[in-house]
């Protein structure tokens, strides 16, 4: 826990790695009351992670559940407010920082695991011993933090993809045959349905827990983190069709409403089907 907790704000930062960049980072609890909080970040991406209490995050309209781990990446310009819980006051670590865009799906929200908050927690435990951010050895330990909480993160959220530790040789079949399993579970749906993740479990003959511990522990994905990205492709192949219009691209992914559509695609691709239309981007493989 954060046995020490104080509010911190250290801007101005500099922090850089391949693809991002950090510019300030901000500790608070909330005060109490159901009142709303808005932002809006136009020139940069601001990650949240909640580390106590309880809330509701609303992006873009869509509202998500915020507990202790939810992990939220906003990308820039677009709005985003939070509803403050009346039962305890939600502690968030906000960072605000320059993101490169990534050609595979980062989600807006997604959860940490209960043994990566606790690693969360204690790097920004850290952060609360500065005195002085100015002082080089300070400097190097506030940056050494952040990274260390940007790589859970980021990580968890999809940024990040997981290092290939056996090289072109590692062992993708569970992910394989559930791929497969979505391909056929859409084609036998039809437009504007989806199969659940229990019937693409009872597809492949596994338990949904064990299924999904298994597909992450191969791609680093979830089941419903993998069928995002797998539409995501589908989506943007067929945007390479000029012929196709984007309400036949939303109608070909299960999604009626081409609005709605639209809105999803720039949560997991950062831009608009438009956009991607204008500048298509390498579609990379797990």
């Amino acid at each position: 826990m954060l046995k020490n907790y104080r509010p911190l704000l250290i801007q101005g930062l500099d922090l850089r790695s391949p693809g991002l960049r950090v510019k300030k980072i901000q500790l608070n609890q909330e005060t109490s009351g159901p009142k709303w909080t808005e932002n809006s970040h136009v020139n940069h991406t601001r990650m949240m992670i909640c580390l106590l209490g309880t809330g509701h995050q609303r992006v873009e309209g869509e509202a998500f559940a915020a507990r202790p781990g939810s992990v939220f990446v906003v990308p820039p310009g677009v709005r985003s407010r939070l509803e403050k819980s009346t039962a305890r006051r939600p502690t968030n670590l906000v960072i605000d920082m320059d993101l490169e865009q990534s050609s595979w799906p980062v989600h807006v929200c997604t959860h940490l695991p209960e043994s990566e908050l606790a690693k969360v927690r204690a790097a920004a435990g850290k952060l609360f011993l500065i005195r002085d951010e100015r002082a080089k050895e300070v400097q190097l330990m506030v940056g050494v933090a952040i990274f260390e909480i940007l790589h859970i993160a980021l990580k968890c959220s999809g940024w990040l993809r997981p290092v290939n530790r056996y090289g072109d040789r590692r062992n993708l079949g569970m992910t394989r045959m559930v791929e497969r399993a979505f391909e056929r579970a859409d084609a036998g749906q039809g437009a504007g349905r989806d199969a659940t993740l229990g019937d693409i479990a009872a597809m492949t003959g596994y338990q949904q827990d064990h299924l999904n511990r298994a597909v992450r522990s191969e791609c680093g994905l979830t089941l419903g983190q993998l069928r995002a990205r797998l539409k995501l492709q589908h989506s943007q192949r067929m945007l390479g069709d000029q012929r196709k219009s984007i309400a036949d691209v939303a109608k070909a992914v299960g999604m009626k409403d081409a609005n709605y559509f639209s809105r999803w695609f720039r949560k997991q691709a950062g831009m608009t089907p438009s956009a991607w239309r204008r500048t298509p981007m390498k579609i990379e493989p797990l």
